[in-house]
């Protein structure tokens, strides 16, 4: 089971890389600090959810180390193929319902001018200065 884990997390770090690396050669080839709300919007989006599936990914696989070390007997019989994949279906799940919640949210959220990084990539306070409407909400969720 440790290998499931161990490939979903790699996987997740892979997509998590890929998704700042378009803005961060960008930065660092061109010296283009500026990107658009949308682009700057989607790339936050893409880190804060693979960042969210990397932290759930960490727990089921410190929940697998738990069983290892504690139920030592009863590992082989809890944490099997078949278990492994449903904590990785409830791990997506989760992820899903926290997006659809994210997005409903900030969908009513406006913004003004100033499209200036300050970091290689679109870094969340950022995009909190650059708010019309009360931060409270991208803030929190931030």
């Amino acid at each position: 089971p440790m290998y499931h884990l161990l490939s979903m997390l790699s996987a997740v770090d892979l997509c998590l890389t890929i998704s700042t690396l378009p803005t961060v050669l960008g930065v660092l080839w061109f010296h283009a600090r500026e990107i658009s709300f949308k682009a700057c919007f989607l790339q936050m989006t893409f880190v804060h959810t693979f960042s969210f599936l990397e932290s759930s990914v960490l727990v089921a696989m410190a929940f697998d180390r738990f069983m290892a070390i504690c139920n030592p007997l009863k590992y082989a019989t809890v944490l099997t193929d078949m278990m492994i994949m449903v904590i990785g279906l409830i791990i997506c799940l989760r992820q899903l319902i926290f997006l659809l919640f994210m997005t409903l949210a900030l969908k009513n959220v406006s913004f003004r001018g100033g499209q200036e990084l300050s970091h290689p990539f679109c870094y969340h306070p950022d995009m909190i200065k650059y708010t019309y409407s009360n931060p409270w909400i991208s803030s929190f969720l931030g």
